[in-house]
């Protein structure tokens, strides 16, 4: 009986006994080796792992409030780890732990792989914005150092009232936070001399206009409609490299005589800045022009051209005009040499004209301004100021209206007296910028063409459309009233060369397979369809 109570007393002690326990760490989960306890939150944790932590953010895991490791308290707690529980002890019990531990750890890597699909796209967004940030900045760049070129071309810095220089952007800053926000530079009135001028000689040209009549001698339709492609030259004389970029028809004056019936040259203006008028027929060279930049030629590609019965303009791609003409009043024969340059311009020149007096000329760029310049003396008569980038311009036959084009496909009229925009025809929606403008010779109809291949016909009597031409696959680089104002001439890179009715606007003849044109004219009452290719080659449509 006593050796019964005594087993009894040992079962309830050991009952009754403290069980040991292992605490886990409130980081890893893991029973930790060298425990620690927060002294403000009582959390447990292995010391190496919260010491890190608070090294490196200096706050609690848990909490997340201020800790250091001085507030971490050593614990002293028993080895005996207790034993697994009997679940854990046969196979099947071990296989269905292995087998929930497997399903939480496909979950887990579910979780993770769809936060990094959010991640890759949230990285990707970033990314774009900062790439679209980067090019806004670029622009802004660009435009603000353009700004500060222009400025200090203008008068760069001013004299301060404390002897110190403000620079020509913060003025130009101050200035134009005064002004409206669409505000555009008034244009300067033309002195009273040359309007008085140009008056007169539209009087005159004007008044003949009306009585003149087609020659005989020049072409009628149905001899129009029978051309087709009968001369193609290249280019003689043009070195290697050169890659003719623009071409302007030359007057009767300069052309030579030709056994075919009809003859033709164009003034030719390379990438190269080369300049050369040359036979179409046969491709030769009938005039020379200084091409090297330290001898008073081009420094970048040519890109307008117009030229007279004794003098010429040119511009290139840097915004420099200049006015050629021979050593000897009326040579034909010799080279042309540079006269005068302008180099006002802030951007490239995308069109010069001759006024119809012969004395002055005309330059338009893309620095949103055309300029008219005194051809005898250098000097820029006045400066017309618009709200948009000019693509082309051309002068009318009477001297009196300029037409320019716009980057959004518009055509505006200026008045050249007053200096100030008479009329403006829309363009189409996304027709692309205006690629070419001209007058008729009879000064009733203008002609442009936008990038998109469409040609558009004003008549400038009623400001109102006549017609429209479907557009050419490829687009239209030129286009040309021949000097009776019957026909029109249409080309482009990809669009062959073509030539329509002025009455019915039909077309009468075409060379689709003309590829890289960048100029259109005609020969001498209209007797040929000449044209000038990007790959030096000289086109003709004739009978």
């Amino acid at each position: 009986e006593k050796h019964q109570q005594a087993r009894r007393v040992d079962r309830a002690l050991l009952t009754n006994s403290p069980k040991p326990y292992a605490m886990f760490c409130a980081i890893s989960g893991h029973v930790p080796k060298e425990p620690v306890a927060s002294s403000k939150s009582g959390h447990v944790f292995e010391k190496r792992l919260v010491e890190k932590h608070i090294e490196s953010t200096g706050k609690c895991p848990v909490t997340g409030e201020p800790l250091t490791a001085a507030e971490l308290l050593p614990l002293k707690t028993s080895v005996a780890v207790s034993p697994r529980p009997p679940s854990a002890t046969s196979v099947p019990s071990i296989l269905s732990l292995l087998h929930a531990e497997w399903d939480s750890l496909m979950l887990e890597s579910f979780a993770l792989k769809k936060t990094l699909d959010t991640t890759r796209q949230e990285l990707a967004h970033s990314l774009y914005q900062h790439d679209a940030s980067c090019r806004v900045i670029a622009r802004l760049v660009s435009e603000r150092d353009e700004a500060r070129a222009a400025l200090q071309s203008n008068g760069g810095l001013r004299p301060m009232e404390g002897g110190e220089a403000e620079p020509a952007a913060k003025r130009a800053k101050a200035q134009a936070a005064l002004m409206p926000a669409a505000a555009v530079p008034a244009s300067q009135p033309l002195p009273a001399e040359v309007i008085e001028l140009f008056s007169s000689t539209f009087k005159s040209l004007s008044k003949g206009r009306k009585k003149r009549t087609p020659l005989p001698s020049c072409a009628v339709l149905t001899a129009v409609g029978a051309y087709a492609t009968s001369a193609s030259s290249a280019i003689a004389g043009l070195p290697k490299a050169a890659s003719v970029t623009t071409a302007a028809v030359a007057p009767l004056e300069l052309v030579p005589s030709s056994a075919d019936g009809w003859s033709a040259a164009m003034l030719l203006g390379c990438a190269d800045g080369t300049l050369a008028l040359s036979d179409v027929a046969s491709g030769t060279l009938i005039r020379k022009f200084t091409h090297v930049a330290k001898d008073g030629g081009h420094s970048a590609a040519i890109s307008a051209l117009s030229l007279g019965s004794d003098k010429a303009l040119s511009a290139d791609a840097n915004g420099v005009v200049k006015l050629w003409a021979p050593s000897q009043p009326h040579d034909t024969k010799k080279a042309l040499l540079p006269v005068h340059s302008w180099s006002e311009h802030s951007a490239a020149v995308s069109s010069v004209a001759l006024h119809p007096t012969g004395a002055y000329g005309l330059s338009c760029s893309l620095d949103r301004t055309f300029r008219l310049f005194d051809l005898n003396t250098a000097a820029v008569i006045t400066v017309a100021h618009a709200d948009v980038p000019l693509t082309r311009a051309a002068m009318h036959p009477d001297g009196l209206i300029v037409a320019t084009g716009t980057q959004s496909g518009a055509v505006r009229l200026w008045d050249l007296k007053s200096v100030a925009q008479a009329a403006t025809f829309d363009g189409t929606s996304g027709a692309g910028q205006v690629s070419a403008l001209t007058f008729s010779e009879n000064g009733y109809h203008l002609a442009g063409a936008t990038e998109d291949g469409t040609v558009k016909v004003w008549d400038l009597r009623k400001l109102s459309l006549l017609t429209t031409i479907s557009g050419a696959r490829g687009g239209a680089a030129s286009v040309s009233f021949d000097s009776s104002a019957q026909y029109l001439a249409i080309g482009g890179p990809g669009a062959g060369l073509r030539a329509v009715s002025a009455k019915t606007w039909e077309v009468l003849c075409a060379a689709p397979d003309v590829q890289g044109l960048v100029s259109v004219g005609w020969a001498a009452d209209a007797l040929a369809l000449v044209g000038a290719t990007s790959d030096n080659q000289l086109v003709a449509l004739s009978p």
